[in-house]
């Protein structure tokens, strides 16, 4: 006798619960579609990267880490650390130029 667990999944994205099966990847792990918002995903990853945001690398950088030591820390490749480094970079807002004889 089968028995069929059934867990609750909810998307990454827009937190909805309309869930459908949409495949399987190329090593065959069943991936996952949002009907709400149109988010692929898997319900585990393989790799360690898959784990680590933005935000943890943000944090390491203002601590003043390297490249080498971001990547031992987080368990990353340092090759993983750069690319995300300048995908942080590029969606940086430029500040506003501050205007001679102006107060602020």
């Amino acid at each position: 006798m089968w028995c069929i667990q059934c867990v609750e999944m909810k998307c990454d994205e827009c937190c909805s619960n309309k869930i459908v099966n949409y495949g399987k990847n190329r090593k065959g792990v069943q991936r996952y579609r949002c009907n709400n918002c149109g988010n692929l995903f898997q319900e585990n990853y393989r790799y360690q990267s898959y784990g680590v945001r933005d935000n943890q690398i943000a944090m390491l950088l203002k601590e003043s880490c390297g490249i080498r030591s971001m990547g031992r820390i987080l368990k990353i490749s340092p090759n993983t650390v750069i690319r995300r480094i300048l995908k942080i970079a590029r969606n940086l807002n430029r500040p506003y130029p501050i205007l001679k004889g102006k107060i602020y």
